[in-house]
């Protein structure tokens, strides 16, 4: 049976939002935490550590849709499938309260730079009130892209994965 691909995420779409999931503002912050301890080998061996990780985790994803192609509502679906629909709707909602914490702390650590700069310094440390109502805005643009379709929110993913990739590769050669 000929599947219908014309509303699918293609391979690149597909990359680039693993390489943006795994990806949060702990990244951008992990340099400076670790260059007061660690000399650039220690830090190039941590980072490996973490994308042995990110890619264990990708794997895992890879690995449940490929056993169980009939699920197609993700952790939901798969964590419904095992422990019933409360077991569902505990790994649904838990990812979703990470999601949550994980932009309002990318979003703080993005407006706090922002903040550094004396033209937006009533961004503060990234939680002041312009900061907030900010990224409040930022978030609901990004929902409205996302909720356009699949291929304007796959787009709009890509560009955002290369803006997070530059830096940590110039990081990378630079720590070498």
């Amino acid at each position: 049976m000929k599947q219908d691909v014309k509303n699918k995420v293609g391979l690149g779409g597909l990359t680039g939002l693993i390489i943006g999931g795994t990806i949060g503002s702990g990244v951008f912050t992990l340099p400076a935490t670790l260059t007061a301890g660690a000399n650039p080998e220690g830090i190039l061996i941590d980072w490996a550590i973490v994308a042995v990780g990110m890619f264990s985790l990708a794997g895992v994803y890879r690995n449940l849709t490929l056993q169980q192609p009939d699920i197609d509502d993700g952790i939901y679906g798969w964590s419904k499938r095992l422990f019933g629909d409360l077991g569902g709707f505990i790994a649904n909602y838990g990812h979703g309260i990470g999601d949550a914490v994980g932009n309002a702390s990318y979003l703080t650590v993005m407006f706090s730079a922002f903040g550094g700069f004396s033209i937006f310094a009533f961004f503060g440390s990234g939680t002041t009130w312009p900061a907030v109502i900010a990224a409040s805005i930022l978030l609901w643009i990004i929902t409205a892209l996302v909720m356009r379709g699949i291929h304007t929110s796959t787009g709009m993913n890509n560009i955002t994965t290369v803006a997070k990739v530059i830096p940590i590769a110039m990081f990378i050669i630079l720590a070498i």
